[in-house]
């Protein structure tokens, strides 16, 4: 289940709601800043450098490009809350750090907002979490990063390999696979599959495309390629996504 959420007609967020929480997702990012909820049991969560555990009595934030995965412990009903990033921007900073597990229960919230599309009180709290729970940081990425990122942001629909943005950016393609994961903790080709993949996923929740022309719109092999790589991050394939996706 699927719902675009508004704050006074401004996109605020996407909710996705799954019934059990899947145990083959791959490590992987998201461009946005999004939070995890669990209604029943635990599940952990793997970032690149520890691990915390989820229950209905917490909630878990993922930060912008910070890699990640969700493994089954014992639980269901599992609740992501993705945030639109102009959204983030006009409320906040976009370039925000937060703690990664807030002793927080937010569901009521959640699911008024999802089933009764009664969505303010959501609104209030997410921004009382953010303001509580997260700081500015200082963007200490160096420019030969920046310059892969906005090249792979603007290109994000072609086919892009390492050796294409070296070969733009004229560097040595090994150097900068090290400085981009030294930076970023995520080689450039995971960026770049999580990022078509996270961008594709707004198409097919905006658009009237189906998942074969989605599939091809991004450049990825063929349909089948796109199942698998969309699967590994959402658990699930996009035809499914895409008929789970209440328009309200």
């Amino acid at each position: 289940m699927i719902k675009k959420i508004y704050d006074n007609n401004q996109p605020f967020a996407t909710i996705k709601y799954s019934k059990d929480i899947y145990s083959n997702y791959k490590k992987h990012m998201h461009p946005i800043l999004s939070f995890g909820l669990l209604e029943e049991g635990r599940g952990l969560i793997l970032f690149n450098d520890k691990s915390v555990e989820l229950t209905p009595n917490n909630l878990v934030i993922f930060n912008r490009y910070e890699l990640h995965c969700t493994k089954d412990i014992n639980g269901k009903g599992y609740y992501n809350l993705y945030i639109n990033s102009n959204w983030l921007e006009s409320n906040f900073n976009n370039l925000i750090m937060c703690n990664n597990l807030i002793n927080f229960n937010i569901l009521n919230e959640i699911k008024e907002a999802l089933f009764n599309n009664k969505s303010q009180n959501l609104v209030d709290v997410v921004k009382f979490i953010l303001s509580s729970s997260c700081k500015e940081f200082k963007d200490n990425r160096s420019d030969i990063v920046k310059s892969i990122i906005e090249y792979i942001h603007t290109n994000i629909k072609d086919k892009i390999s390492i050796d294409l943005i070296a070969k733009e950016l004229s560097y040595n393609k090994e150097y900068l696979i090290r400085k981009f994961k030294d930076e970023m903790n995520i080689t450039p080709q995971q960026y770049i599959i999580s990022l078509k993949t996270h961008i594709s996923s707004n198409s097919l929740i905006d658009s009237n495309s189906n998942v074969v022309d989605i599939s091809y719109e991004f450049s990825f092999f063929d349909q089948s390629h796109y199942n698998r790589t969309f699967k590994n991050i959402y658990g699930i394939s996009p035809k499914k996504y895409k008929k789970s996706i209440i328009y309200k």
